[in-house]
């Protein structure tokens, strides 16, 4: 199941995956579950935007620029008793859920980075690895 954001009433829903291809990329807006390495499973989602919201608190993940200068968020949750937090920059994150294969690329130490140069353009298609 995909999630999405609409416009019109500032809520999120559900649409099954099948439904995917009938996506108006120019109005609608997807989230997918963030995954990536220590991230848990199931408390996060994010937009190809790169905007990431927390499911429980139903709130939006305020950024902060690393020392790279890149957007960059703290994930945080419990996992067997004990809290945990990591910060991760945005678009790693969008890579992993919206571009295949991805998390093969950064393990390996390759760099997700924006094609146009403007490290605050995290839409989906503007990220390749070098």
């Amino acid at each position: 199941m995909e999630n999405y954001y609409d416009l019109d009433s500032n809520r999120i829903f559900t649409r099954g995956v099948k439904d995917f291809n009938t996506i108006n990329s120019d109005t609608d807006i997807v989230f997918k579950p963030v995954v990536y390495k220590s991230v848990l499973e199931n408390l996060y989602i994010i937009n190809q935007y790169g905007m990431v919201i927390n499911l429980a608190s139903e709130a939006v993940v305020q950024s902060v620029l690393n020392k790279d200068g890149f957007p960059s968020v703290v994930l945080s949750g419990l996992y067997d008793n004990k809290f945990i937090s990591d910060k991760f920059r945005i678009v790693d994150l969008v890579a992993c859920s919206f571009i295949r294969n991805s998390e093969y690329y950064l393990e390996r130490g390759y760099n997700a980075i924006n094609k146009n140069g403007n490290v605050m353009d995290n839409y989906y298609t503007n990220i390749e690895y070098k």
